[in-house]
């Protein structure tokens, strides 16, 4: 990736597998925690670029259910979140100037939704719509409303709104197309892999083009060679 010249990386969540409240104390989940994203973070400031993150069920200590800041698992993962962007909450949003016009990026914390991060999503997306891109990234794809339900109440907020391109993970695999032709579902981060005769660890680099529309190649890791593409449209 470093070869890439790139402006800035993000993630799509899951950044560490710990003991669950019934297996480990506090102190041991948030020590095994901050290990694992500090052998993370050292390896993406190898980029040499603003590299953020969002967040996944993983950065709630009990990874089957909602959580919030007071969650000790949470809490240790915004204090990495905060240190490449000054926020109170895992969700997030800042605009981006690119030769063809503004790209608004939204990081959608799904984990942590509740109806101020609802209201959020909202606004952000409506002054989204005036941008050249939104580009959003979250965990759970469009699809998976099993895991966790209220990613139904998202969709039906991103879907009134103008999207470029909608990035996600949660399934370690890789899918493109999904709501609306325009979400990637990029899951070859590092955990095992569900199709893994067909995937390989990797990643995706997005590319403005000359015409305005953007290209989404996935990379194998190993490699560094691309493996498919596919383009989106801006917002208008």
């Amino acid at each position: 990736m470093s070869s890439k010249n790139l402006a800035f990386a993000l993630d799509t969540g899951d950044h560490w597998k710990i003991g669950k409240p019934t297996a480990d104390t506090q102190s041991q989940a948030q020590g095994v925690a901050t290990q694992m994203m500090d052998l993370y973070t050292g390896a993406t400031g190898m980029l040499g670029a603003p590299w953020y993150l969002t967040m996944g069920n993983h950065e709630c200590w009990d990874n089957k259910n909602l959580c919030d800041v007071t969650d000790p698992i949470l809490s240790t993962f915004m204090t990495y979140v905060t240190r490449q962007y000054s926020t109170t909450t895992p969700y997030y949003t800042f605009d981006v100037s690119t030769p063809a016009g503004t790209a608004t990026f939204v990081f959608v914390a799904d984990t942590a939704w509740d109806p101020t991060q609802s209201a959020w999503l909202t606004a952000t997306l409506t002054h989204g719509d005036a941008s050249k891109y939104t580009i959003i990234a979250k965990h759970i794809p469009s699809s998976n409303t099993t895991d966790f339900p209220t990613n139904a109440d998202e969709m039906a907020i991103i879907e009134a709104h103008q999207f470029s391109l909608l990035v996600d993970s949660h399934a370690h695999m890789y899918q493109a197309g999904g709501e609306a032709g325009r979400e990637v579902t990029l899951g070859l981060g590092g955990a095992p892999l569900d199709n893994p005769s067909t995937d390989a660890y990797g990643y995706g680099l997005v590319e403005q083009q000359a015409d305005g529309t953007l290209k989404v190649t996935e990379y194998d890791a190993a490699t560094d060679t691309p493996v498919t593409s596919i383009s989106v449209n801006p917002n208008h």
